[in-house]
C-alpha cells in the first residue's frame, strides 16, 4: 500500500512541478493558453523521468529511514533544480545574466519536491508497525 502512496506522491510531484513551470513561463511570455492542454502530459513525463536520478535515492532513504522532514525535499528540489541548470546551459552565464529561468527552474523543482512531501508523508504517512 505504501508502493501506490509514493508512486501517486511522484505522479503529483511531476503534475505540480509542470503546471508551476507552464503557468509562470506562460504568464511571463505572454503566450495564449491554448495549447495548455495538449503538451501538459509532455511536460510532466519530461519532469518525471528528470527528477528520477534525484528523487529515487532520496525517496529510498526517506522511506528506509523514515525521514519525514520537509527540509530534505525542499533541499532535493534545489539540487534538482540546479543540475537542471548545470545541464541545459552554461551555469555562471545563466546565474549572472538570466534570473528568471534560473527561479523558474528553482522554483518548479522545490514545487514538485513539497508536492511529494505533502502527498506521501503529510496527507498520507506510514503506519508504524505497533499499529
Amino acid at each position: 500500500m505504501r508502493l501506490l502512496t509514493i508512486l501517486a506522491g511522484y505522479c503529483g510531484a511531476a503534475a505540480a512541478g509542470s503546471l508551476t513551470f507552464m503557468l509562470v513561463a506562460a504568464m511571463a511570455g505572454d503566450s495564449s493558453f491554448s495549447n495548455f492542454g495538449k503538451i501538459f502530459p509532455f511536460v510532466a513525463m519530461f519532469g518525471a523521468v528528470f527528477a528520477a536520478p534525484i528523487a529515487l535515492p532520496v525517496i529510498l532513504f526517506s522511506e528506509i529511514r523514515k525521514v519525514s522532514s520537509w527540509l530534505l525535499f525542499a533541499a532535493a528540489g534545489l539540487i534538482s533544480g540546479l543540475l537542471l541548470i548545470v545541464l541545459i546551459t552554461d551555469p555562471v552565464e545563466l546565474l549572472t545574466t538570466d534570473m528568471f529561468v534560473t527561479s523558474l527552474f528553482l522554483g518548479t523543482t522545490t514545487v514538485a519536491a513539497l508536492t511529494y512531501w505533502a502527498i506521501t508523508w503529510r496527507l498520507n504517512p506510514p503506519k508504524s508497525a505497533a499499529q
